[in-house]
């Protein structure tokens, strides 16, 4: 039997505007019916139950026709969200979402249920392309609330939905969704490992049981051309992602990817090297395949190099085990004043000799924070 402690539910609480627009707060969780018996035989020839398997999440919403994967919850298990307001008889606001089975062992059977269905000003409907989510595989549901009556007072509503995924055995081992990010050099998430995902390559800098937080390993092609000392260009066909000719400062002439910290101050979240920062970030979820509610795109501060092995009071980095820490050239997001912002130098310096607005040496070196669920281990 599903345990109701578990069950999915849908609460909305509407509230009616003095020009009577309705509004619907709307919480969809998954829950798990019991997983009753297994394929999975132990050396003693016990048949048991493998509830760790049995992985079934959302995967995408979309909130009235627009992209809303932000509503998904870190677990992966709920979405919360508002509708659109409800004002004209028929007016409808619609949930689409993507439920994955990720399971190597089970199938999924999905039952959804609606109490109440329908009250006098409001119904609810909400279906599946399938009830049977096949191991591995995706599944799509809508979600759609409809103002079926004109009111003329506030109102206060509750719907409480339930989908329960019970799992169903199967007679062959299914294939797993892989993980858009790798391990490359390391079985382990230690730091300085090296991950690639999709096009992309990084370096581990942290991580925990639930994100791992990792250095590009070059700068994005973006911005300008240095050619000599007073000459830059910008770039042509400027791809935003990272390329191994965008180095920076290096030495020698030209110098690729180079931009200005900012045009206007020191603050990150309103620089113009932000804006290819989200740029970035919205290519890794959108072509690479990261989850948009994990993912993260920032520039890497001091306090991070110091414990990759940077000193400030040394100007170095020198004494770092991790010669990827300045293999390019590339500034931080941590202001050192209000002028000046730290930056990384291939000649193994850190410093904020330059102004934020200094264009000639260095580029944008993102680091990204993605949930541990995008790499394959």
């Amino acid at each position: 039997m599903p345990d109701d402690s578990n069950n999915e539910s849908i609460i909305k609480s509407l509230k009616m505007k003095k020009n009577f627009m309705i509004y619907a707060i709307v919480l969809l969780s998954i829950g798990f019916a019991s997983i009753s018996a297994t394929l999975i035989v132990n050396n003693n020839a016990k048949i048991m139950a493998d509830v760790q398997d049995f992985d079934v999440y959302f995967s995408e919403a979309i909130v009235d026709g627009s992209l809303a994967n932000n509503t998904i919850s870190q677990d992966r298990k709920s979405i919360t969200y508002t509708t659109k307001e409800l004002k004209n008889l028929g007016d409808e606001s619609t949930l689409e979402y993507v439920v994955t089975n990720n399971s190597l062992q089970y199938d999924a059977k999905v039952e959804i249920k609606c109490t109440p269905s329908k009250t006098d000003y409001l119904s609810i409907s909400n279906e599946m392309t399938n009830n049977i989510i096949e191991s591995g595989s995706t599944e799509k549901g809508n979600l759609v609330v409809r103002l079926d009556k004109n009111a003329t007072s506030s109102i206060n509503t509750e719907f409480t939905c339930t989908i329960v995924a019970e799992a169903i055995e199967r007679d062959s081992t299914g294939t797993p969704i892989a993980a858009p990010c790798n391990l490359l050099d390391s079985t382990s998430l230690k730091k300085g490992s090296k991950v690639s995902c999709g096009t992309e390559s990084f370096f581990i800098i942290s991580s925990n049981d639930e994100s791992i937080k990792m250095l590009s390993e070059y700068n994005l092609n973006v911005g300008y051309k240095m050619i000599s000392s007073t000459v830059y260009e910008e770039l042509e066909n400027a791809s935003g992602i990272q390329d191994s000719q965008m180095l920076g400062y290096t030495g020698q002439y030209p110098y690729y990817g180079i931009v200005p910290f900012s045009t206007i101050s020191t603050d990150y979240n309103t620089s113009s090297i932000k804006v290819y920062v989200d740029n970035y970030l919205n290519y890794l979820t959108e072509n690479i395949g990261l989850s948009k509610q994990t993912t993260e795109a920032s520039l890497i501060t001091l306090e991070e190099l110091e414990e990759l092995g940077c000193s400030r009071s040394n100007n170095s980095c020198s004494n770092s085990p991790y010669s990827w820490v300045s293999s390019v050239s590339y500034w931080t997001r941590t202001a050192h004043d209000s002028n000046s912002v730290w930056h990384v130098s291939t000649r193994k310096y850190i410093g904020y000799d330059y102004t934020y607005s200094y264009i000639r040496d260095y580029g944008v070196r993102p680091v990204i924070t993605i949930g541990v669920n995008d790499i394959n281990m």
